[in-house]
């Protein structure tokens, strides 16, 4: 989560419940939400997976969250997408 701060983040639309599950996460992370310029947009392309290699601890630390992992190819075996497993929080 180190990674996010200067960055801008599309938290989804409002009244989604997104925004506040990022402040939840980078309230874990010690994240000051001031240094994330924060949008809410509806969805748009070119979003991308993010990994959370710490899935078992978020999942822990807040526990209406489900470690899961979206495996390498799963969406397309010929393109090989995704390229390698994804760890993700449900």
């Amino acid at each position: 989560m180190e990674d996010l701060k200067n960055l801008r983040a599309n938290v989804g639309s409002a009244g989604s419940g997104v925004p506040n599950f990022v402040d939840k996460l980078l309230d874990i992370n010690r994240i000051d939400p001031s240094g994330i310029k924060k949008s809410q947009f509806e969805q748009i392309l070119g979003v991308m997976l993010m990994s959370f290699a710490q899935s078992e601890a978020y999942s822990r630390r807040l526990p209406f969250l489900s470690p899961a992992v979206l495996p390498r190819g799963v969406v397309d075996i010929a393109k090989d997408i995704p390229a390698l497993d994804v760890r993700l929080v449900a």
